[in-house]
């Protein structure tokens, strides 16, 4: 495997400063197959979108910030291949005691039955 590390982050650590790094935009396999990875910004660790040699695509959008968030929550992840179009749609409940923090408790498929059974009630499920 080949990971082509060109997107260059500056990563809020919940302190004053930051941390910085690279993020793959490129993997390549033995056999050539690829799956390139596009940002939502220059300099942003979001990743925007996932495609592969053969035009399989991941797409992902966030929610908006709040007040009290650093960090974007993912919304959906829309799959696309040559069978269409397939949502995943995500949902929070905000975590008691952790300013700005949210816990996953959902995933809505694409069939229209939730996931995360563990984390809801049997009337969610």
């Amino acid at each position: 495997m080949r990971y082509d590390l060109n997107q260059s982050v500056s990563v809020p650590n919940g302190t004053a400063s930051s941390f910085g790094g690279y993020y793959t935009t490129m993997i390549t396999d033995r056999n050539g197959n690829y799956a390139t990875v596009a940002y939502t910004a220059t300099g942003s660790p979001e990743v925007s979108s996932v495609t592969t040699r053969d035009g399989r695509r991941i797409d992902v959008s966030y929610l908006a910030l709040t007040s009290t968030e650093s960090t974007r929550r993912i919304n959906t992840v829309t799959s696309s291949d040559s069978t269409g179009s397939h949502v995943y749609t995500y949902g929070y409940t905000a975590t008691a005691g952790n300013f700005g923090g949210f816990q996953l408790t959902s995933v809505l498929r694409p069939d229209g039955k939730r996931g995360l059974k563990a984390h809801l009630t049997p009337a969610d499920a």
